[in-house]
C-alpha cells in the first residue's frame, strides 16, 4: 500500500502542481493562466489510522500537502464508518446466514448490494437494520487485519500532524447518508463536527468533504452555512467551491496516468481523492 501510494504521489507530483486544499480552492474563479501547470489538492476522506500512520510519512518526505476528512463522533467512540463494519459482519454471516437476513429483510443477499440497499434507505430504517445485523452477528471480532484497514486515527495521531502539510477537515460527526437525514439531523452532523474538530485539534476546519458524494439542496445549503468550501465526486461542478469535483484514485500508476489525462472524474467512493482545476471558458 505504501510503495503504490508513493510511486502515485510522485507521478501527480511530475503532472501538477499540487497545492493545499485552501489554495485549490481559492483557484476556482480564477482562469488558468497560459502556460501554467494544473493545479492539483489531494484530500484523503474518512479519517482512517492508515492515513496517519501509513500516508502522512510519505507526504511530509515528498513535501506534498494534503486534507483528510474525519469523523469525530465516530473518533470519539472508537467506531468504524458503518459501511465498513456491515461490510465486514455480512462477510462474516456466510451465505446462509447473509441469505436469511435479506429475507427477513427483503434485501438482497450479496454483500455489496446488500450494503448499497442500507445506503438507500432512510436513516431510521438503516439503524433498525445495523441493530439487526450486530444481533445476527454478535460473534464477530475483528481481526489485526480489520483493525488496520478500518480502525480511525485518534485524537493525539491527528494533533501529530503537522499542519503545514495536512489540512483536517469535516466528514460529518458519523458519516451517514445526508439527503436520508432530516434537517435537523444534517445540521448537527455538519456543525457539531466542525466545532468538535477545532475544539479537539485547536486549529481551523473550514473545509468538508461529502460523505459517499451524497448531497441534496438541504445539505448544500447547510454546507454553505459551516464550511469554506467542500469536495464532492463526480457530481461536483468546477465553479462552485462548495462542490468541488475530484476523482478517486486508481489502483496503479499506469491507470492512474489514464484516468487523469482523461480527466473524467468517474468513482462515486472518497477515499484518496484528486481534484483538478479544469481551464475555464475564455
Amino acid at each position: 500500500m505504501a510503495a503504490r501510494l508513493e510511486r502515485q504521489l510522485r507521478y501527480l507530483r511530475r503532472v501538477f502542481t499540487i497545492v493545499p486544499l485552501a489554495a485549490f480552492a481559492a483557484s476556482m474563479s480564477a482562469a488558468r493562466t497560459p502556460g501554467r501547470r494544473r493545479r492539483a489538492a489531494i484530500t484523503f476522506d474518512d479519517g482512517l489510522r492508515s492515513n496517519a500512520l501509513v500516508a502522512y510519512p510519505i507526504l511530509r518526505a515528498l513535501g506534498i500537502p494534503a486534507a483528510f476528512f474525519v469523523c469525530p463522533g465516530l473518533i470519539e467512540e472508537r467506531r468504524w464508518l458503518w459501511t465498513h463494519e456491515a461490510r465486514r459482519r455480512l462477510q462474516f454471516a456466510g451465505r446462509h446466514l447473509r441469505q436469511e437476513l435479506a429475507a427477513d429483510l427483503g434485501a438482497p443477499a450479496e454483500v455489496e448490494a446488500f450494503v448499497q440497499w442500507m445506503k438507500e434507505l432512510d436513516f431510521p430504517s438503516r439503524t433498525r437494520v445495523e441493530a439487526t445485523l450486530k444481533d445476527a452477528t454478535a460473534a464477530f471480532v475483528p481481526s489485526d487485519q480489520d483493525g488496520e484497514a478500518f480502525d480511525l486515527a485518534a485524537w493525539d495521531e491527528l494533533r501529530s500532524l503537522d499542519p503545514s502539510i495536512v489540512t483536517v477537515g469535516s466528514h460529518t460527526m458519523t458519516h451517514p447518508v445526508l439527503p436520508s437525514m432530516s434537517g435537523a439531523e444534517i445540521e448537527a452532523e455538519l456543525r457539531d463536527s466542525r466545532r468538535m474538530i477545532e475544539a479537539k485539534l485547536a486549529r481551523p476546519a473550514e473545509f468538508f468533504s461529502y460523505p459517499n458524494d451524497d448531497v441534496d439542496e438541504r445539505t448544500l445549503a447547510c454546507v454553505r452555512r459551516h464550511y469554506r468550501a467542500a469536495v464532492c465526486g463526480n457530481s461536483g461542478r468546477r465553479s462552485d467551491p462548495h462542490l468541488m469535483p475530484s476523482v478517486h484514485l486508481p489502483r496503479g500508476v499506469l491507470a492512474l496516468a489514464w484516468k487523469v489525462n482523461r480527466q473524467v472524474p468517474q468513482a462515486r467512493t472518497c477515499r484518496e481523492r484528486i481534484a483538478e482545476v479544469q481551464d475555464r471558458a475564455s
